[in-house]
């Protein structure tokens, strides 16, 4: 979900922040939780990962 809003933002000129800062607080505050930055991976890792692979790029 990530990866589309940071699509929409370069392509779109949307803003998860402006339109919904409520939520990015929220979402900012429990990755700052230990037990909830453990258990999650890094998204841009991931996400780029996968272009790599689809686009079969080196």
């Amino acid at each position: 979900m990530i990866e589309l809003l940071k699509l929409l933002g370069t392509f779109a000129n949307f803003s998860i922040e402006e339109e919904c800062p409520n939520l990015v607080a929220w979402g900012k505050r429990c990755r700052e939780r230990e037990s909830v930055a453990k258990s999650l991976h890094d998204p841009h890792f991931e996400f780029t990962c996968f272009l790599k692979k689809k686009f079969r790029v080196e």
